[in-house]
């Protein structure tokens, strides 16, 4: 099941290998990766495979209008049931805010037209550097109201096929110790809501519904 001390210790790892390898390195993001699978794994058990790329490969989903590589990709007898995209947000957020919600919206609807429900999980820096063309960092962005706006509509959004199964968001800081869990200065009532509907375990919670559900379906046709 879904721990989240050890999933901060898998951002923690993550960030680690962001310093030592750099951006464009995907070593930044197994540990986290793998920490998913791992959870995964144990709500699902053996009668399903787990596909991603620090476990063994990414399983190329069949979308209704083109075919994708997905994060964490769930399967029975080769065939998807569950997919989790991830997103691990170090720098420039604020540039790239709205690219990253509508890439969301956009796999989401791709994947789920197809009869597989697809999650999100976003880990994002409270206080973000932005970089130049050069790679100076040039200021620190931190998390508002407009930024998180968005995902708290999406969430009370009725629709079906671009609104994910779930929405994990997790908010860390990096200091010279390590990484910390640290929640943006955003409006209380924002801030109550994404934190009672938007986070790992509410999403993880959602996904062994999701197991038990399919399972009972299961059972039925048999």
């Amino acid at each position: 099941m879904y721990n989240h001390i050890k999933f901060l210790e898998s951002v923690g790892e993550s960030f680690r290998n962001y310093n030592t390898f750099g951006k464009r390195s995907n070593k930044r993001i197994l540990p986290i990766h793998n920490f998913i699978a791992n959870t995964v794994e144990s709500i699902f058990g053996n009668e399903y495979e787990i596909f991603c790329s620090g476990k063994n490969s990414e399983f190329k989903v069949t979308g209704k209008y083109y075919n994708k590589n997905v994060d964490i990709t769930i399967t029975r007898n080769k065939i998807p049931i569950f997919c989790i995209g991830v997103k691990f947000i170090t720098s420039n957020f604020k540039q790239n805010s709205n690219n990253y919600f509508e890439g969301m919206l956009g796999e989401t609807a791709n994947i789920q037209s197809n009869d597989v429900p697809y999650a999100h999980v976003f880990i994002l820096r409270t206080d973000t550097p932005y970089f130049d063309k050069d790679g100076n960092v040039k200021k620190i962005e931190s998390i508002t109201n407009n930024d998180m706006n968005k995902y708290v509509k999406l969430l009370f959004d009725n629709s079906v096929a671009h609104k994910p199964f779930g929405i994990g968001l997790t908010f860390i800081s990096e200091t010279d110790t390590g990484i910390s869990e640290t929640f943006p200065e955003i409006d209380v009532k924002l801030g109550d809501i994404i934190k009672s509907n938007l986070n790992n375990s509410r999403l993880f919670d959602k996904i062994h519904e999701f197991k038990n559900y399919h399972e009972y379906n299961i059972g039925e046709q048999n």
